[in-house]
């Protein structure tokens, strides 16, 4: 069996399909990179926390363990203060998808259908501040029922 190129199977997928859907796997994945640049951003700043620690407490040399508290309550701080930000970012390019899946496979009920099964290990619908404290995805309630105002606006062929 040969070994397994990435790329000739990308390539090969990106050939079968027509301008229109190129279009719209590139719109879709265009939102990925705001992801990256986002999580290179978050890095940088708790680098610069980090050097910033130091020079507060006076380490001359990374490898002084008497930093490692400084250094932990920054991160631990830092991480707690952008998890809302980081999961608004998710919770948004998931709407994206949940959108683009509409689009291309015009299925609302079979989406419905498959996001309400996810009911059993979360909740359908939580108020507004815990879904943007602690939901990285939209909740259900919200994806089905943009589910059904989509298919509301945009009736099935032949009917």
């Amino acid at each position: 069996m040969p070994p397994f190129d990435p790329a000739a199977t990308a390539a090969a997928y990106m050939a079968t399909l027509t301008p229109a859907e190129h279009a719209l796997a590139s719109a879709y994945t265009h939102g990925s990179e705001w992801l990256l640049l986002w999580g290179w951003l978050v890095g940088v700043l708790v680098y610069w926390l980090i050097l910033w620690a130091g020079a507060l407490t006076a380490l001359r040399r990374i490898a002084d363990p008497a930093g490692l508290p400084v250094l932990m309550a920054i991160v631990i701080t830092f991480v707690l203060l952008a998890t809302p930000i980081l999961n608004t970012l998710i919770r948004t390019q998931e709407s994206q998808a949940d959108s683009f899946s509409l689009r291309t496979a015009n299925e609302p009920d079979g989406l419905s259908k498959t996001l309400v099964k996810t009911i059993q290990y979360r909740a359908s619908s939580p108020s507004a501040l815990e879904e943007f404290l602690f939901y990285d995805h939209p909740s259900v309630d919200h994806r089905v029922r943009k589910a059904m105002d989509w298919k509301a606006t945009h009736p099935q062929p032949g009917t």
